[in-house]
């Protein structure tokens, strides 16, 4: 054993019989580094029982605390995210809805020129009948006069 072990170990039981946890203030990285403000936990003990149990204990209670606020902060950072892909998905909705409604707009008015152009084509289809039936006529009176004229 070397001598500072010694010291440590003629200590101990002092130690143990006015054993006292200081504060504890964990620091978090979302507040800049800055100390939580949390319950501080402490353990007074002047008793000569079994602290180590108690200094146990402490320690679990802390790792539960800094879970506890772990899993706060998680939350939070959850909720705020949820909030946020919330508002994302209601402006891609709008936009979409948008979106809808041009397409919409967009048949309804290709519809209408289709009809447009099959109205305009039907249209110069029968004018080019017409003309073409009156050209016919036109031949056939010509041939008939030509015919007239050499008899």
């Amino acid at each position: 054993m070397w001598t500072g072990q010694t010291r440590i170990e003629e200590a101990r039981p002092q130690l143990q019989k006015q054993l006292v946890v200081g504060q504890w203030k964990p620091f978090s990285a979302t507040n800049g580094g800055q100390e939580l403000q949390l319950p501080e936990p402490s353990v007074k003990s002047f008793t000569g029982g079994d602290d180590t149990q108690s200094v146990a204990q402490l320690n679990v209670s802390r790792l539960r605390s800094s879970s506890v606020e772990i899993r706060e902060k998680g939350s939070e950072f959850l909720k705020e995210e949820l909030r946020r892909a919330q508002k994302e998905l209601k402006l891609k909705d709008e936009e979409c809805e948008r979106l809808s409604k041009v397409r919409e707009q967009l048949e309804q008015e290709l519809e209408e020129l289709t009809a447009s152009l099959f109205e305009e084509a039907h249209k110069m289809v029968r004018e080019a009948n017409t003309k073409q039936a009156a050209s016919e006529k036109q031949l056939r009176e010509a041939q008939g006069k030509v015919k007239k004229s050499i008899s």
